[in-house]
């Protein structure tokens, strides 16, 4: 486990809280993993996790994740969960082939292959992992893909209050797929609002590249934090980089690419 000094702001109060006494780790969470198109980029050297957690309830996917992935993890601590994470511990029913990626627990959301097959899968309380797995001082930066399932996760964690252990999530809407749920997304922008959670960005406003390695390193690289968890030389040059691009970026209400 490698040590690294991180200055927060406290939740309660608006102040600084200084970290140097604590060890404290860099976490990934791909939730949603798919095949591994966002841990091929986060296990290269420019990044210093200290924990990569891999979230993939779909069989075919986890098999081809694990066997793809198995040699880096003994140079890498990566951790492979055979279940999704959701608002609940429960085995339930996912729709649709998965060959296009977008099986989803919501049998009409569209845009899906096979929304006939059912394949049933292990979900589990994203709230009980956090608590389990996740210390309060520990640096977490999470990405959620996860085909309509995006809201409920972070409205279980705002219910529990571990989203609190968030430097930045970083969130596909893709509930905008399901017709009669599109409307979640605005409730959950406006309970970030209201709850005064700022840890997050949209899959639209900074997944820019020509592939989907380049656009985690975007995101990644435009943390305000960045350089506790990538090569601080490297952060510098993608950094320069991103000056010239950000400008013309959306800025929505609430969005923020820094700890709160």
């Amino acid at each position: 486990m490698i040590g690294h000094i991180l200055v927060r702001k406290s939740a309660t109060n608006n102040h600084k809280v200084d970290y140097r006494s604590h060890i404290i780790m860099n976490i990934f969470l791909d939730v949603g993993s798919h095949d591994g198109q966002t841990l091929t980029e986060v296990i290269h050297p420019r990044y210093r996790f200290d924990v990569i957690h891999c979230f993939e309830p779909m069989p075919v996917q986890y098999t081809h994740l694990t066997q793809r992935f198995n040699e880096h993890s003994a140079n890498k601590q990566i951790e492979f969960h055979h279940y999704g994470l959701l608002d609940r511990s429960a085995s339930l029913a996912m729709y649709g082939t998965n060959q296009d990626m977008g099986s989803s627990i919501f049998a009409h959301k569209q845009r899906m292959q096979g929304r006939e097959q059912v394949t049933h899968c292990e979900f589990r309380r994203a709230s009980d992992f956090f608590a389990e797995a996740i210390s309060g001082d520990d640096l977490v930066v999470m990405k959620i893909n996860v085909e309509g399932s995006e809201c409920i996760i972070m409205n279980d964690l705002l219910d529990s209050g571990e989203c609190h252990k968030l430097a930045n999530v970083m969130i596909d809407f893709d509930i905008r797929k399901v017709p009669d749920k599109r409307n979640e997304e605005s409730l959950l922008l406006e309970r970030f609002e209201r709850e005064g959670f700022r840890n997050f960005c949209v899959c639209d406003d900074v997944m820019i590249g020509a592939n989907h390695q380049q656009r985690i390193r975007y995101w990644l690289s435009s943390l305000e934090f960045a350089e506790t968890f990538m090569d601080p030389g490297r952060v510098y040059k993608l950094k320069g980089l991103l000056g010239k691009i950000r400008p013309r970026l959306p800025r929505r209400s609430g969005h923020r690419t820094g700890p709160a």
